[in-house]
């Protein structure tokens, strides 16, 4: 045992070498890793982000493509629920940014008419009043998964995730 009370696993009790490396430090582990997630879980599952920002974001914007998805952006919430009656099939995660894009009764009741469109739809909404990030089912009448802005990148990784599993398990009979 070393004077910090942990073990050095590459030694024996006895102070010999075991052939063993010492586990690397947590941080480096890490290092090795660039994501949490399947980095082709967004594959095939073209994303409509809805936002107030006229520039998009373009850091949620790169981050959903680096999981392997393509991204439309709208500023309008009526174009987005438009395209989804449209064209249901034709995406595979809904990204609702909900700050500063209309009052919340009616981002609230724009999601709820989303589940009567398209209720296999994981949907993602983001907002600077949420108190934290919700990965679990609480809010699933309107969102799969939950984010409190300002987003970041290993957040939205596990809220996609979240949302496409949530989703699933709400399809559940």
């Amino acid at each position: 045992m070393d004077g910090a009370g942990f073990h050095d696993l590459s030694k024996s009790d006895s102070g010999q070498p075991t052939g063993h490396r010492p586990y690397p430090p947590v941080q480096k582990m890490l290092e090795k890793y660039d994501r949490l997630s399947d980095p082709d879980i967004l594959m095939n599952r073209p994303v409509l982000l809805v936002s107030a920002c006229t520039q998009g974001h373009p850091d949620l914007t790169g981050w959903l493509e680096a999981l392997g998805s393509e991204v439309a952006a709208t500023t309008d919430l009526d174009l987005a629920l438009d395209a989804l009656a449209e064209n249901p099939s034709a995406w595979g995660l809904l990204v609702v940014v909900m700050d500063h894009l209309a009052c919340e009764d009616a981002v609230v009741e724009t999601l709820l008419l989303v589940r009567t469109v398209k209720r296999d739809l994981p949907v993602i909404l983001a907002s600077q009043y949420f108190s934290r990030n919700d990965f679990s089912v609480s809010r699933n009448s309107i969102c799969d998964a939950s984010l409190r802005t300002p987003l970041s990148k290993t957040a939205v990784e596990l809220a996609v995730y979240a949302a496409i599993e949530n989703n699933r398990f709400q399809g559940l009979p």
